[in-house]
């Protein structure tokens, strides 16, 4: 850092003081939705990026994301779909049937051209193939609290957050050399305790996707 020229370490410090502000802003709206749900019964599970944020990085705006992921049970989707439009979300236009995709996105206007883009799931992968690797109800009933993010939040417990972090690259980013996935595995898979991570071999074994691990 004290080699870096001055220029490119104040470039560096706006950049990194913008997505400070847009991660604060993004996590308490996210957060305003779960506790909104909350309300209503609805079960909501943070995963993926905003989950590991809160949970793996030392600070959440240090792991960058475009968009906040969220699971619910299938019979919960349509009181979930009523509590987004009552906090302001409308639905994207995107191709939905229960062929084609297992989630929909919802946006919301944030201000100054930031907008939250939240994409709910009833499954956690598209493909077939990957059909029944995790279910909503298995994640949910062992999820962990995340009290960083909000009052309401939780997130997959590490063995499970491996499991989608590993599918995930593979399933929704076949060839893709975006080293974050890459630090997310490694953050999740350094986390785990001995014998979590024979569960992980376990589970991955279990559920057919040892190879994609």
């Amino acid at each position: 850092a004290a080699e870096c020229p001055p220029a490119v370490a104040a470039a560096l410090r706006h950049a990194a003081a913008v997505r400070a502000v847009e991660a604060h802003l993004l996590n308490r709206e996210l957060a305003r939705v779960l506790d909104a749900a909350q309300s209503a019964g609805i079960d909501v599970l943070v995963i993926k990026g905003a989950a590991i944020a809160h949970t793996h990085y030392p600070q959440p705006h240090l792991r960058p994301r475009g968009d906040s992921d969220v699971m619910v049970r299938t019979a919960d989707r349509d009181r979930l779909a009523a509590v987004l439009r009552s906090c302001g979300y409308t639905p994207s236009g995107a191709v939905d049937g229960s062929l084609v995709t297992h989630q929909a996105q919802w946006t919301r206007a944030l201000g100054r051209d930031l907008e939250h883009t939240l994409d709910v799931h009833w499954e956690a992968f598209n493909p077939r193939a990957f059909a029944g690797v995790s279910t909503a109800t298995e994640l949910i009933d062992r999820s962990v609290p995340v009290p960083a993010l909000a009052a309401s939040g939780r997130a997959p417990h590490p063995v499970h957050a491996l499991l989608l972090a590993c599918v995930h690259r593979v399933a929704h980013h076949a060839g893709d050399g975006d080293l974050l996935w890459l630090y997310d595995i490694r953050l999740l898979a350094e986390s785990l305790w001995d014998a979590e991570g024979a569960e992980f071999v376990v589970l991955a074994t279990g559920r057919r996707v040892a190879a994609v691990c």
